[in-house]
């Protein structure tokens, strides 16, 4: 009977988790928010839960108080999440929530401390690569050069989205898009983003988040606003 107890835990937290997770993709984070702290609370009573599940609730938390635009608790919680990998010895799973940390740093203008928080980022990457982060790695390593001004800042911003597109990861690549149409200055660069106009058009037309389509428009104006390129 207790061997029955676990996998019923975890199918029913994976559900909710699934459902909250969803519920912010849709733009209903205070949704979303009303149902976390029993998430929480479930979890954190499961007593064989996986090491890192705490950490992904309060990521949960964190990307739900993004959504609304709360960027200090949504950075509280994602600190909240990195303390709690290291207090169950899941620190494998680090670079995920510095990413995200750095992310929302860096989308509340403290360029400062979202580079702090890379520099660590990028000493774990080095001790040990994780490949499925890698695109999301050059992204920021590009917004971040692109603060400065940094002519190198394009280079990352387009590794990340070849790596994106060679992965078929079509929502990453839209939002690698934008990046590099806000620092396309050469002809090439900005031939890439209207090649790729049309897929993302279709992506955007198919989702179920309402962002996308409001992404494409953003990219659909401003090469728009480019005019004919001459090489």
């Amino acid at each position: 009977m207790g061997q029955t107890k676990l996998p019923k835990a975890r199918n029913i937290l994976a559900a909710r988790t699934q459902q909250t997770d969803l519920l912010i993709r849709l733009g209903r984070a205070d949704e979303a928010l009303q149902d976390l702290p029993s998430i929480l609370e479930q979890t954190r009573g499961w007593a064989d839960a996986p090491e890192s599940a705490e950490a992904h609730v309060l990521g949960l938390f964190a990307e739900a108080y993004r959504a609304k635009e709360d960027l200090k608790k949504s950075a509280k919680y994602f600190t909240d999440a990195l303390s709690s990998l290291q207090a169950h010895g899941a620190t494998y799973e680090n670079p995920i929530f510095l990413y995200s940390l750095s992310t929302v740093l860096l989308q509340d203008d403290d360029l400062y401390g979202a580079m702090a928080v890379f520099s660590i980022l990028k000493k774990e990457m080095e001790e040990r690569p994780r490949p499925e982060l890698l695109s999301n790695f050059y992204h920021l390593k590009g917004r971040l050069l692109s603060e400065f001004h940094d002519p190198e800042a394009s280079k990352y911003l387009l590794k990340s989205l070849e790596l994106d597109l060679e992965a078929g990861n079509d929502e990453a690549a839209l939002v690698s898009l934008l990046s590099v149409m806000h620092h396309a200055r050469f002809s090439d660069e900005r031939n890439t983003i209207r090649s790729m106009l049309p897929k993302m058009r279709e992506f955007a037309a198919n989702s179920e988040d309402p962002r996308h389509l409001k992404m494409v428009a953003e990219l659909e104006q401003e090469v728009a606003s480019w005019g004919e390129e001459h090489s």
